[in-house]
């Protein structure tokens, strides 16, 4: 039979679903991202193996996401579910934030584990091994107190405008509350934040059309690891204006002339219409994790990044010739920062416990 008002409401609280008793739309995409998380195959129909993973019983099978159940095991109130979220260190309405957290959480609650087998968990997430410490800290103030968020957003558009105008450019109101909420939630700092500006906006540029064209030139030569003159700017802003050239064929020369002398290897990415920065991304990523650091620090124009990308000469078909990311890890591991490492340190403890364990001076 068809599940109660009741019922629906067990399960939307379980889920993380909105509890009005309701089988809905969002009911039903919050059961397949709960079947997902729990190794169950998403298809939104609660029947007796989604109930034995929730702790109900299977009763009478119903259709299309229902079935007659009555709980051996009630599902916990947002009190209890609040409660143990605190107890892990995180607030509820931040782990709800991202399906995969939401997810751990649930098989934390329902397996009873501590708060260091948790933590072990969400360090193993995707969401955590591609955001940065300063990124996770400021996510969880931006879905736990949006009060105090919207007033640092605040602030910063205050501080971004400034900068701005003392460079002598403008952004527009929506870019102005983008870049200062950006700047916020990935902590960059004042040098951060003023070499960004100084890729949007041009010193003496009027906002508009030629500022715009202006920015997009300057974002084109970052993301291909240089920098241009304000001639060469100058110069393909009056060729674009005047017909001559579009955007398009200023990015694609920017990316085959200097992108091309960075990474010679790449030379058919490139012309393919990749930029060398989406091409480095992973190497930046891997860098970031492997040596611990703020994925927001690392760009085109790190040594080490450049150096990878250099490599050596495409191969006779044309492929680059650079280390693997496994071979680029393991030269990472040989990098005087990784040493620094909560990483190294470990294995560092874990080397001398075992020369200890091997001479019979600890057991």
């Amino acid at each position: 039979m068809a599940l109660s008002n009741a019922q629906i409401k067990q399960i939307q609280k379980i889920v993380g679903a909105s509890v009005d008793g309701i089988w809905g739309p969002q009911t039903k995409a919050a059961v397949q991202r709960w079947q997902s998380a729990h190794g169950l195959s998403p298809d939104g129909v609660v029947g007796p193996l989604t109930l034995g993973k929730m702790g109900l019983n299977s009763g009478a099978g119903g259709t299309g996401g229902s079935a007659g159940t009555k709980s051996t095991t009630s599902a916990p109130s947002t009190a209890a579910m609040d409660k143990f979220a605190e107890d892990y260190g995180y607030q509820l309405s931040f782990l709800k934030s991202d399906p995969e957290l939401y997810g751990v959480f649930q098989k934390a609650m329902s397996g009873k584990w501590d708060s260091t087998r948790f933590v072990a968990a969400v360090k193993q997430t995707k969401w955590y091994k591609t955001h940065g410490e300063a990124y996770r800290q400021n996510l969880a103030l931006k879905t736990t107190d949006p009060g105090t968020w919207k007033q640092r957003v605040q602030a910063q558009i205050a501080t971004v405008g400034d900068l701005a105008g003392s460079i002598g450019g403008g952004l527009s109101t929506k870019e102005l509350a983008q870049l200062a909420e950006q700047s916020v939630l990935f902590g960059w700092s004042d040098a951060q934040l003023r070499n960004t500006l100084a890729y949007k906006i041009t010193p003496g540029a009027k906002t508009g059309e030629a500022g715009n064209i202006r920015a997009k030139i300057r974002e084109a030569v970052w993301r291909n690891g240089t920098t241009a003159s304000e001639g060469f700017i100058t110069n393909w802003q009056r060729r674009i204006e005047a017909g001559q050239a579009t955007l398009d064929n200023v990015t694609q020369q920017i990316r085959e002339t200097y992108g091309t002398r960075i990474a010679p290897g790449f030379a058919t990415e490139l012309k393919a219409g990749q930029d060398l920065y989406d091409i480095a991304a992973p190497y930046m990523q891997t860098m970031a994790q492997t040596l611990e650091l703020n994925p927001s620090d690392i760009d085109l124009f790190d040594p080490t990044i450049r150096k990878t990308l250099a490599g050596g000469p495409a191969d006779k078909g044309g492929h680059a010739n650079t280390p693997s990311m496994w071979e680029f890890e393991q030269n990472l591991r040989q990098d005087k920062r990784f040493l620094k490492t909560k990483q190294a340190q470990d294995q560092t403890m874990s080397v001398g416990n075992k020369v200890l364990q091997d001479f019979g001076l600890v057991k």
